[in-house]
C-alpha cells in the first residue's frame, strides 16, 4: 500500500497535467482579418439585412462563434469561412407588381466581385434578398463551391455559361428568379446531384442533357417556358429519382427513361404539358401547346418582306438626302469650331443624327428597330406598360420629387431596371409638345449620357393635340455616382490615375454631344459630380441634364 501511495505521489503532476487539457476549452476558429472584412463588407453591400447579425464594429469580430438560426448560418474551417446561408424575407413575386428588392445603389456585379473573394466557400445560400441584376459570370471564380442557392430573388437575363466551369458543383439551385433563354451546357458538371430551375423563363430548347449527368438524382425545370417534343433516344442517369417538367409546354411522348410506368423507382411529374400520356386529364390540348410556341417564339416586331422592302427603298433614298445634309453641316461645323477633334466627334453625332431622321420621317410601328450602343430599340410605351412597370406610382418607388417632376424606379417586362421620369404640362401654360417635340428624345443616347430608352405622352380628351403628361424612361446605371467612388476609402483605392483621366475625357464628350450632338443644342444642364454616374466598366455617364421638351421659360425637367 506504501509503494501504491509512492507511485502516485510521483504520477500527480503528470495526471494533473492531462485533466487541465481535457478542461481547457479547444479555441474556435479565428478567421482571417481579410475574410472578417469581407463580411462585413456583405453587410454593407445587402443593405444591413434584419437576417445579418448586429455585429461589432470591428475586424476582431468573431463571425465563427456567431450561433446559427434558420436565417443566418456561418461555418468555419481552418480560419476561412466555408458555408454563408442568408434566407430573407424579400421573396420572388408571381408578378413584378409587387416586388421587395435592394435599392437601386445595388450592384450585383460588385456583390460579386466581393463574395467571391471568399476562396475556400464550399456552401452559398443566398435566399430572398432581394437580388436583382443578371448574374455575372464572375461567379466562376468559385472553384471550390458545392451548393449555390440563390433561389427567391430577382434575378434576370440568361443563365451565364461560366457555371459549367465550376466543376465542384453538387447542388444548383436558381428556382424563382426570372432568368431567360437555353440553359448552357452543364455536362462538364460530372457532380452534380441537384439542379433547380422552377418558377424562370427558361426555353424555348429543352435541355435534354441534364437527364444523363451521371450522378444527377434530383431535377426540377417545372414552371419554365420549355416546348418540343422528346428525342426518344435519352438516357438517363442511373442516380436519377425525381424529375419535375410539369407546366411546360411540352409535347409528344415522355422518353422511357422517364415514363412513370416504366420506372417504377422514380418520380416523375409532368402535369400541365400536352404529353400522350396515360392520364391525359392533366394534359392541355396539343393546340395550347402550339399556340404558346407560337406566342413564345414571335418576335415584338414583325412586317411582312414586301413592306420591309419597300422601307429599305425609303430608308435608302431619305438616307442619302440627309447624309448630304449632314456632310454640309459637318463642313460648317468645322469652320466655324476650328477642331480637328470636336469635328470626328461632331460626325458621329450627325450620322447618328442622320438615322434617326431617317426614322423620325418614316411610318414605323411602335416598337423601334434603332439600336445603339447595346441598348434596347427606343420605345413608345403605354401608359399601361408604365403603370406595370413603376406597379401604378407606388410611393415606395418614388425616388426623387421636386418642381422639375416626380422620378420613379421601375421594372420593364424582361426584368431590367429603369428610371422614370413624370413631366406634367400644365394646361393654363397653352404649351403644345407636339409631334417634332418628342422627336429629340431619341437623339439622346450616347455612351456617356443617362440614355433615353422610350417615353410615353398622354393627351387632353378633349384636346388631342395637347399634351399633358409625358412619361420619360431612362436606362438606369447601378454601380453608384463619381463623388461615392471619389469619398469612399474602398471605392477610391479602386480608380487608378488612368482610369480618372478617361472619366474625364467621358464627362466631356458626354457634355459634348448635349451642346453639338442635337438641334439645338441643349445648355444650362445641371453638370455636378453628384450627376456623374459610373457604370460596371466605370464609363462615365452624365446624368441631370435638360430634356429640352418644353421652352425653358415655362418649364425644365432634369433625370435625376
Amino acid at each position: 500500500m506504501k509503494n501504491f501511495f509512492v507511485s502516485l505521489y510521483f504520477l500527480f503532476p503528470t495526471i494533473f497535467t492531462i485533466i487541465l487539457v481535457l478542461l481547457t476549452p479547444i479555441p474556435s476558429a479565428q478567421l482571417t482579418n481579410s475574410e472578417t472584412r469581407i463580411l462585413l463588407q456583405l453587410q454593407t453591400l445587402l443593405e444591413y439585412p434584419q437576417e445579418y447579425p448586429q455585429l461589432l464594429q470591428n475586424n476582431l469580430t468573431n463571425f465563427c462563434n456567431i450561433s446559427s438560426s434558420p436565417s443566418f448560418n456561418i461555418v468555419c474551417t481552418k480560419n476561412h469561412v466555408t458555408e454563408l446561408t442568408i434566407i430573407g424575407n424579400k421573396t420572388r413575386p408571381v408578378s413584378w407588381k409587387s416586388r421587395k428588392t435592394l435599392s437601386e445603389r445595388f450592384s450585383i456585379d460588385s456583390f460579386f466581385t466581393v463574395v467571391t473573394k471568399l476562396s475556400k466557400m464550399k456552401v452559398l445560400s443566398l435566399v430572398s434578398l432581394g437580388l436583382w441584376g443578371p448574374l455575372p459570370s464572375k461567379i466562376s471564380r468559385f472553384k471550390s463551391l458545392e451548393v449555390f442557392n440563390i433561389s427567391s430573388n430577382f434575378l434576370y437575363g440568361k443563365i451565364p455559361s461560366s457555371v459549367s466551369s465550376m466543376k465542384s458543383l453538387k447542388s444548383l439551385v436558381l428556382a424563382d428568379n426570372f432568368f431567360n433563354g437555353s440553359v448552357p451546357n452543364l455536362k462538364r458538371l460530372t457532380s452534380l446531384e441537384e439542379i433547380n430551375l422552377a418558377n424562370n423563363k427558361l426555353g424555348p430548347g429543352f435541355p435534354s442533357f441534364l437527364f444523363s449527368l451521371p450522378l444527377i438524382q434530383k431535377l426540377n425545370l417545372a414552371s419554365n417556358q420549355f416546348n418540343g417534343s422528346f428525342s426518344m433516344n435519352i438516357s438517363c442517369g442511373s442516380s436519377l429519382t425525381f424529375v419535375d417538367i410539369s407546366n411546360n409546354s411540352l409535347e409528344g411522348k415522355l422518353p422511357s427513361c422517364i415514363d412513370s410506368t416504366l420506372s417504377l423507382n422514380r418520380t416523375i411529374v409532368y402535369s400541365g404539358n400536352c404529353l400522350s400520356a396515360r392520364n391525359v386529364s392533366d394534359q392541355h390540348s396539343s393546340s395550347h401547346c402550339k399556340n404558346s410556341t407560337v406566342l413564345a417564339a414571335k418576335p415584338r416586331f414583325e412586317k411582312p418582306k414586301k413592306s420591309m422592302m419597300q422601307l429599305g427603298v425609303l430608308f435608302g433614298i431619305i438616307g442619302g438626302f440627309v447624309g448630304i445634309v449632314g456632310l454640309l453641316i459637318l463642313l460648317f461645323l468645322f469652320i466655324l469650331r476650328k477642331s480637328k477633334a470636336e469635328r470626328e466627334d461632331r460626325s458621329v453625332d450627325i450620322s447618328r443624327e442622320s438615322r434617326l431622321n431617317i426614322y423620325a420621317r418614316s411610318n414605323v410601328p411602335q416598337l423601334m428597330r434603332l439600336t445603339t450602343l447595346g441598348l434596347p430599340p427606343y420605345n413608345i410605351f403605354t401608359i399601361e406598360e408604365i403603370g406595370d412597370a413603376t406597379n401604378n406610382f407606388d410611393p415606395s418607388n418614388l425616388i426623387g420629387e421636386g418642381s422639375q417632376g416626380e422620378l420613379f424606379k421601375g421594372w420593364l417586362k424582361d426584368g431590367s431596371m429603369v428610371m422614370v421620369n413624370l413631366v406634367k404640362v400644365k394646361q393654363k401654360s397653352l404649351i403644345k409638345v407636339s409631334d417634332q417635340n418628342l422627336k429629340v428624345l431619341p437623339y439622346l443616347r450616347h455612351r456617356h449620357l443617362v440614355s433615353v430608352l422610350g417615353h410615353c405622352a398622354i393627351t387632353y380628351e378633349d384636346q388631342p393635340k395637347m399634351t399633358s403628361t409625358i412619361f420619360i424612361v431612362f436606362e438606369h446605371i447601378s454601380n453608384m455616382s463619381l463623388r461615392i467612388h471619389l469619398t469612399d476609402k474602398r471605392q477610391r483605392e479602386m480608380l487608378k490615375w488612368q482610369q480618372r483621366m478617361a472619366i474625364i475625357i467621358g464627362i466631356a464628350r458626354g457634355i459634348q454631344f448635349l451642346h453639338t450632338g442635337v438641334n439645338p443644342g441643349i445648355y444650362g444642364n445641371n453638370i455636378k459630380i453628384e450627376n456623374i454616374l459610373l457604370d460596371n466598366n466605370l464609363n462615365p455617364k452624365v446624368s441631370g441634364y435638360s430634356i429640352p421638351l418644353i421652352p425653358s421659360k415655362v418649364r425644365r425637367t432634369n433625370y435625376m
